[in-house]
């Protein structure tokens, strides 16, 4: 039986037969340079029957604007779509088979030449235009932003009052209707902040009211719980405080080793301003021992959790929440930014413990 191969190039390879680029490089909201020099370069080989498919999340209206940049530049008509990737980190290679594929592009024969090539993973919707796609994938990550966000607007208010929002959830959403709030935490890693970013940079200002607010919001909350940390850390007599993360990927469910847009990790790192002397330590369920943006990573969560002055919970998996923490020294303070741990995990009534959403206080 002949076997089909993935192979890896530095070149662009050519073909008598039919191509289908597929663009998948990173998009970061200030600079979208890497994608048309991508596409440019991609256009220089293209034959007429070839297509370009776009997988990364871009601007509403990208896909019209990189075919007009290479026919004024190469004067050619590129066949071009949008089909931005919709998996979930952790999730990634099953999504590619059970999440539908958007697909639109700038005539029929490239919307075909996509759903052809994506139909064979999955379920394709396809559009008569590429900006559907472009803006379906884009809304569908600042929805998911703006709702975390909303959690965590509703605990700034609770926390105001001295509600804990954990409870007002865990008691509302079972039998009390639409009323299906997600868990409050800051919202990291790679994409959601970031195509969100993307979005109110793109689009007029006067549609961005709602964007920019979430923006603001999720700002505030990081804001609140960087002042708790660096008002103790100020407070703390010891020589040298030791920073503990517990979590260090910007999400523990599905696990993932993914560092960027880490939460915890940068709450540690704007803390060193406030404690110039601190010492920065971190572990993440499977992750080897290594140095990661400012942070030694350890095997063991005991040799993180060892002396801390402060000990950041970064996010949900059980290993993180569920972790014995009555050895931290007297006068130390667990800072957990998913608010899942709970005091009852901190048997040293000498220790505080600092949840978002929790009533602290």
């Amino acid at each position: 039986m002949e076997q089909s191969l993935i192979t890896a190039t530095d070149a662009l390879i050519t073909s008598e037969e039919p191509i289908v680029y597929i663009v998948c490089v990173p998009t970061p909201a200030s600079d979208l340079r890497n994608l048309d020099e991508t596409v440019l370069a991609i256009a220089k080989h293209a034959k007429q029957d070839d297509t370009v498919l776009i997988r990364s999340t871009v601007p509403i209206g990208t896909a019209r604007r990189l075919r007009q940049n290479v026919h004024h530049q190469l004067n050619k008509t590129l066949l071009i779509a949008a089909a931005p990737d919709r998996s979930v980190e952790g999730r990634t290679y099953l999504d590619q088979f059970e999440v539908p594929h958007l697909v639109g592009g700038m005539e029929p024969v490239s919307t075909a030449s996509a759903r052809d090539l994506l139909g064979v993973l999955g379920k394709v919707i396809e559009f008569e235009a590429p900006e559907y796609a472009e803006a379906a994938k884009i809304f569908c990550n600042c929805w998911r932003t703006a709702t975390f966000a909303m959690a965590n607007a509703m605990t700034l208010v609770a926390d105001d009052h001295n509600l804990d929002v954990h409870t007002l959830l865990s008691r509302t959403q079972e039998d009390y209707p639409r009323f299906g709030v997600p868990r409050p935490g800051i919202v990291g890693g790679p994409c959601l902040p970031k195509d969100l970013d993307l979005l109110v940079r793109s689009e007029r200002a006067a549609s961005m009211p709602l964007f920019e607010g979430v923006r603001a919001s999720e700002e505030e909350v990081q804001r609140r719980i960087t002042a708790v940390a660096a008002e103790h850390l100020r407070k703390w007599e010891g020589a040298r405080p030791k920073i503990g993360i517990l979590g260090l990927s910007f999400k523990g469910l599905p696990a993932v080793s993914d560092v960027r847009g880490s939460p915890s990790i940068s709450l540690a790192q704007q803390l060193v301003a406030v404690r110039p002397d601190a010492e920065i330590t971190g572990w993440n369920p499977g992750q080897a021992e290594s140095h990661i943006e400012g942070v030694s990573i350890r095997q063991r969560s005991d040799d993180v959790i060892a002396d801390c002055a402060l000990l950041i919970l970064g996010h949900e998996h059980p290993d993180v929440i569920g972790q014995d923490l009555s050895g931290l020294p007297d006068g130390s303070l667990v800072l957990d930014l998913t608010g899942l741990a709970g005091v009852h995990r901190v048997r040293n009534s000498r220790t505080r413990y600092w949840g978002l959403g929790r009533k602290n206080g």
